[in-house]
């Protein structure tokens, strides 16, 4: 492994002294591309303050073991006298990188004080979102206004298409042209027309959407996003269908849906949800504490698999999250906390109950165990 990181290393150091040649560039860039832990590493040395702190960490390290092998190793590799003064310097930093990878390879790495860990904290989630026109117009929303009531004038000839979404760490409700009041979750959108002139009012969603249906039995309601279409007359339902979580989950508060996909149909009470994912659906018993916490501005953790916990929490700081290799993929998160909180108070509140440990670089989250 040492081997593999040292000549990464030299790779990393021809590269900020601009000597890359062609064949190390592909090199370098097979390697950045295996993981997304190393492309944040060779990030950091854009970072002068992160490298800073590393270099800090490699001073402090009682690693004797391993400098001793970095060590034999730039012995063994400039061993000809009359050549070790010329790469001194350059010998000097390859080795410096090759221990910052090894650190950065191992549980230890993120071993700093808790001060040092959550150093750059992260503001929660809060009101932002924009609607684009039908001419591509994008309009920014007011952040000191949580809703948005779309109305479409009496002249317009014919409806035209909106689309209203949230981004990381962002929320926001609108009140449709029919009453329907559709809230976003954090990195979500709805695709709507301005006015319902067909016999159904279709609309089709990406992200996580909580709709309070206006009830209209001669017009029924579609919600259509990736792969199923569910259909409702009035009713209050939640529709999770984010690109990167294993299933969509339509899970319905009261009165009736259908839910459609492919020639499959499940209809559910409230209570339920329909779980697709993307093959087949099934119809189970919802935990609605889990599914309405965004909408009751809480994270509900309790028995919730910990990295899907983890995607609820990068969604909401607007956070990328990476996994040491010592954390697997089988545990549960525990207990709740309130999302108003700063992101430091949220994975602390994780720590103390022994699950895992974290350090926030920038907008990114290391978890190791």
């Amino acid at each position: 492994m040492l081997e593999k990181q040292f000549n990464i290393s030299k790779l990393i150091t021809a590269y900020l002294q601009g000597r890359l040649s062609a064949s190390q560039q592909a090199e370098l860039n097979t390697w950045l591309a295996e993981n997304p832990e190393n492309k944040a590493f060779f990030d950091s040395f854009s970072d002068e303050e992160l490298l800073g702190r590393e270099l800090t960490l490699f001073e402090a390290g009682d690693e004797q073991a391993t400098w001793s092998k970095t060590q034999a190793i730039l012995n063994k590799k400039y061993q000809t006298t009359i050549l070790w003064p010329k790469l001194a310097v350059a010998a000097a930093a390859i080795a410096a990188i090759a221990f910052g990878l090894w650190f950065f390879n191992k549980p230890h790495f993120m071993k700093a004080t808790s001060e040092s860990n959550y150093a750059r904290d992260i503001k929660p989630g809060g009101n932002r979102a924009t609607i684009t026109l039908a001419d591509g117009k994008v309009i920014n929303l007011d952040s000191t206004r949580s809703n948005v009531v779309v109305q479409d004038s009496v002249k317009t000839v014919r409806a035209t298409t909106l689309i209203a979404s949230t981004p990381m760490g962002g929320t926001y409700s609108f009140t449709l042209p029919d009453g329907t009041v559709a809230y976003l979750n954090a990195a979500s959108s709805i695709k709507f027309p301005s006015r319902f002139t067909e016999k159904q009012r279709i609309i089709q969603i990406e992200g996580e959407v909580y709709f309070e249906v206006a009830k209209d039995k001669a017009h029924p309601f579609i919600v259509e996003s990736e792969g199923q279409q569910v259909e409702v007359l009035g009713t209050h339902f939640n529709v999770n269908s984010y690109a990167n979580e294993p299933l969509i989950a339509t899970t319905l508060i009261e009165g009736s849906v259908s839910v459609t996909a492919g020639k499959n149909k499940r209809i559910i009470r409230p209570g339920e949800q329909v779980l697709n994912n993307g093959t087949n659906i099934r119809v189970a018993e919802a935990n609605l504490e889990n599914v309405m916490d965004w909408r009751n501005g809480d994270f509900f953790l309790n028995h919730v698999d910990f990295k899907t916990a983890m995607r609820k929490i990068a969604r909401w700081y607007n956070v990328e999250v990476f996994y040491d290799e010592t954390v697997p993929d089988n545990i549960k998160s525990g207990g709740w906390i309130s999302r108003d909180k700063p992101l430091s108070v949220v994975l602390k509140s994780i720590e103390d109950s022994g699950l895992a440990k974290f350090r926030i670089e920038g907008q990114k989250i290391y978890v190791f165990r």
